[in-house]
Order: structure tokens, then C-alpha cells, then sequence
């Protein structure tokens, strides 16, 4: 059976392929079994999406796969090519049976004990899919009709396959209803070409070939062109099989970082799983230039980056990456050291801080002192500096401050334009309620706004701060006239980002 993952890397270059070749020759069932799955899943078979899922299937599929195979494939690349879509890129799942290569003389056999009703139930349930309710309704019976006809299609089929050595004992229904889906979708090898689809010959011929019978539908239906069935005439099936790509992790301490690195990479990225990026190399030439730029900022620092870079089988879709190497590399990431990158030069340490500039802005700084000294009337109206001084920062939900321990606090939290009190120390040793163990003070709240207030002296009730809200200055200058003297910070709630599966605070983020 074809594994998207395991198929063999030298399928095929970009040379001209041979007309006999296997994907020349699968071509047609492909691109029939995709539109069908397509469609069967409400999703419209537009010409990129069909083209992107066929590549993605040919790529995952070897050279020695018979056209059952390559119909199985295909459907299983779509339900892969789905996921991958939203970022979901995983070892695709297969179904129990798919080992069992279904003979096209089986589905003849069953059919030919077949009465009617049968025969309605089996293509209906089992070439078509159709839940056992809406083959109720088609066929016009009674439920219990349809049900026993399926179970005594069950035994034909358990009876079919033993002649071949296939035995079914132990299997439960789901599994024998898995193999007869399997076996009333399979066709032969020697179907008329797309333009003898539409013979009267082909007609007939459809009749008894369920591939040729979807066809023939999709058609009638508008949602497959002839044409599409055909391969190119000349050059390759694919238009490449091969792709440098670089998978890249962020370490979790440095999170904060990771949306500079995908800025860094332009669209030439994709998130895989949330915290894994998958960089297509040969559209980023300066790609070790762009990541040591970061990693000498320490933003982030080398050591807190992880990534194997290989040349593998696939391609950079407009959708999704496609083939089975990205699954490669998405395993060997996960073995990678922190601090290294597989296939990329070793990034620089952080750059060392620059020498002080003081010394040699000394003449600047003095003229700037006679500035202020002979403008020092414009200052008088000033509010003056705060006696005990304050810092603060937040998250979405805690405000964390430090002030002088013989300072008097008030907390305020404005949601819309409603303050409300947070605390109020009526003493200063009151801060003792509030504090972390590390000098600082902490306090819970997802409020708006946070005003936080320090004074020498008690503190009175601050009234008009929510009408304020808006002018963070004036605010300011409000509180500083009711309380001269005030230390004063004002801290809007953070808004958290999320980027694919990465969910970044943006207090940490050093914005650029």
C-alpha cells in the first residue's frame, strides 16, 4: 500500500516523464477520485485546489503504485491536504483494510448475485457512501429491507474474498463495510479515455465501472472538464518534487520573540502546530543573514533556537506544503538541541552593550543645562516631581508596582468611564497586604485602566478620574493638583496576540 509518508524520493525529476509512466497513467482516476471526494464533502472543486491536492498526492505516491493505490491515495492525500490547510501536519491516517488490493473480478462476482434490490443498496451504500437512511429513502423500501439486503451483502462478500484467501472471521461489520466500500469503487485498467467517456460506448461501458460512472456524473454535473483528466502532453507531471525547507522552533522563554521572527521571514513562513515554523529556503537567500540579526539583539538569543534544514521530497503550495518530506523534518526537530540548527551556520551571541556615550556628549549636555536654566520661568507652572517615585507594569489580569515603603498608595481601576477603588492605604505599612515578598506589591484586575498614585501624605478620595479616561495627560495633571506631589502611572489592559497557534502578550513584545 502507498504511504504519503514513505514514498520514494526518486520518483521522478523534473525531466520529461516516459508515456507509459505511472503518473501519466493515473492521472485520469486521480483527478476523478479528488473531485469526487471534493464534492462528496461540500467543498467546490475549484481548478488550484484540484491541481495543488493532485500534486500532493503524486508526490506522496510511488512509482510502482497500480491505479487502485493511487485512488486510495489520492483520497487520503486530500484528507491530509485539508489539514494541512490549517496548519495540521501528521502521519495520515489509513483505513484497516487498506492493505487488501481489491481484485475488480470481486465487485463483478458480487454483482452477479446480486438481485435488484441488492444491487441499488450496493451501489448506493457502498460505491456512493450514502448513510443507510438516505438509501432508505432512494430505493423506496422499508428500512428492515434495506438493512437485511446490506448484511446479506456482507456474507457475499466474506464469501467473494475467501476465494482468494482473504478470510474476514472476527471482522466486525465496519470492517467488511470498509473492504466493500473498497471493492464497489474498484475499476479496472482498461477504461476509455476522457474524450471516449462520452461515446455511446462509453456510456455503456460506464455502466459497469465505477470510476468511469463518476466521471460521466461530475461531468453531466459541471464539476469536472474533460480536460482535466488529460496530463500534460510533454514536460512534467510535477512541477518540482524537491524543496529546501528549514524547520525552526522558538523556545517557550522566548515566545515573546517569535513574531519578529516570523516578521523577519516575510510570507516565506508557515506555523505548524502552533509553535513549530516551516521556512521555504529557497525564496529567503539571506536567511541566516535575517536570523543572526535577531540573535545578536538576543530577540531571540541563539541558544533559545532549534531547526533542521534538508532538502526533501515536496513542494511550497499556495495553500500548504506538499509531499511527505515535511513530515521528516517535523520528526526531526523534535531530537534537535536547543541552540542548534541543522544546515545553518552558527548564529552570533548577543552583541556586547555599546560604551557610554556621555563623555562624549558633554558640550551638548551643557548647552542643554543654559537652555533650561534660561527657560527655567516656563517650569514654575509645573507640577512638582513626585516625592516617593512609582513603576509599574501589568498583564491582562495583575498589576505589579514598586514605590518607596514609607509611601502612601491609592489603586484605581476604570472600566468604560466608572472608577473604582482597587486599594487605599490608610498607613503605609497597609502596603504589607499586597506585597509579593520581593520589595514589590501586587493586585489583581482585568479593569480598563489602572491609575496608580503615591504620595507622602494621605491620600483623598480622587473624584472625576473615569471622565478623564480618555487623556491619559490630563489625568495626570488632574491627579498631580489634587495631591501635590503624586507619583502617578497610568496602564491600559494588554490585548493578548495570537499568531497561528502562538498566543503572544504584547507587554513582552518588543515592537518595532
Amino acid at each position: 500500500m502507498a504511504q504519503l509518508n514513505h514514498a520514494p524520493a526518486s520518483a521522478h525529476g523534473s525531466r520529461l516523464l516516459p508515456f507509459d509512466h505511472p503518473h501519466r497513467r493515473h492521472w485520469g482516476p486521480v483527478t476523478v477520485r479528488i473531485v469526487w471526494d471534493l464534492v462528496a464533502a461540500g467543498i467546490r472543486p475549484r481548478p488550484q485546489v484540484v491541481r495543488e491536492v493532485r500534486e500532493h498526492a503524486l508526490l506522496c505516491l510511488g512509482t510502482h503504485a497500480d491505479t487502485i493505490e493511487a485512488e486510495d491515495t489520492a483520497s487520503v492525500a486530500l484528507i491530509d491536504w485539508l489539514g494541512r490547510r490549517d496548519g495540521r501536519y501528521a502521519a495520515p491516517s489509513w483505513s484497516e483494510v487498506a492493505d487488501i488490493l481489491p481484485d475488480p473480478r470481486w465487485r463483478q462476482a458480487i454483482l452477479d448475485d446480486c438481485e435488484p434490490l441488492h444491487e441499488a443498496v450496493f451501489g448506493l451504500a457502498y460505491a456512493d457512501g450514502l448513510p443507510i437512511d438516505e438509501v432508505v429513502r432512494r430505493v423506496g423500501v422499508e428500512a428492515a429491507w434495506v438493512r437485511a439486503t446490506q448484511e446479506a451483502l456482507r456474507e457475499v462478500g466474506r464469501i467473494v474474498v475467501a476465494e482468494d484467501g482473504v478470510y474476514t472471521e472476527g471482522w466486525s461489520p465496519a470492517q467488511v463495510d470498509e473492504l466493500l466500500g473498497r471493492i464497489a469503487n474498484t475499476a479496472g485498467n482498461s477504461c476509455p479515455g476522457p474524450e471516449g467517456l462520452l461515446t455511446e460506448l462509453g456510456r455503456s461501458h460506464a455502466a459497469h465501472c465505477p470510476r468511469c460512472s463518476r466521471a460521466q456524473r461530475l461531468i453531466a454535473s459541471g464539476h469536472l472538464s474533460p480536460g482535466a483528466m488529460f496530463p500534460p502532453d510533454d514536460g512534467p507531471m510535477l512541477v518540482g518534487t524537491e524543496i529546501d525547507l528549514l524547520c525552526l522552533q522558538v523556545h517557550p522563554d522566548s515566545l515573546q520573540h517569535a513574531r519578529l521572527v516570523l516578521r523577519q521571514l516575510d510570507e516565506h513562513v508557515r506555523v505548524v502546530g502552533g509553535d513549530l515554523l516551516l521556512v521555504n529556503v529557497g525564496a529567503v537567500p539571506d536567511l541566516e543573514e535575517r536570523l543572526a540579526a535577531l540573535t545578536e539583539r538576543a530577540m531571540p538569543r541563539s541558544e533559545h533556537l532549534r531547526g533542521v534544514r534538508r532538502t526533501v521530497r515536496g513542494q511550497w503550495g499556495r495553500r500548504a506544503i506538499l509531499g511527505p518530506g515535511v513530515l521528516d523534518l517535523t520528526e526531526a526537530i523534535r531530537h534537535a538541541g536547543w541552540g542548534e540548527i541543522e544546515g545553518v551556520s552558527p548564529l552570533p551571541l548577543p552583541l556586547p552593550p555599546p560604551p557610554s556615550p556621555l563623555r562624549w556628549y558633554c558640550s551638548l549636555l551643557l548647552a542643554m543645562l543654559i537652555f533650561v536654566m534660561a527657560g527655567s520661568y516656563s517650569w514654575t507652572h509645573r507640577a512638582p516631581p513626585a516625592v516617593f517615585a512609582v513603576s509599574a507594569d501589568r498583564t491582562a489580569a495583575t498589576l505589579t508596582f514598586d514605590t518607596d515603603d514609607d509611601a502612601y498608595v491609592d489603586v484605581i481601576a476604570i472600566d468604560g468611564h466608572l472608577a473604582s477603588s482597587l486599594f487605599h492605604s490608610g498607613a503605609p505599612a497597609d502596603k504589607g497586604e499586597i506585597a509579593t515578598g520581593d520589595g514589590r506589591f501586587a493586585v489583581d484586575s482585568e479593569a480598563d485602566v489602572i491609575v496608580v498614585v503615591t504620595s507622602s501624605a494621605p491620600i483623598p478620595p480622587l473624584g472625576g478620574v473615569g471622565e478623564l479616561v480618555d487623556d491619559a495627560a490630563a489625568l495626570g495633571d488632574a491627579v498631580r493638583r489634587d495631591v501635590p506631589g503624586a507619583g502617578v502611572v497610568i496602564l491600559a489592559r494588554p490585548q493578548p496576540i495570537r499568531i497561528a497557534g502562538i498566543t503572544l502578550h504584547p507587554e513582552g513584545l518588543p515592537w518595532r
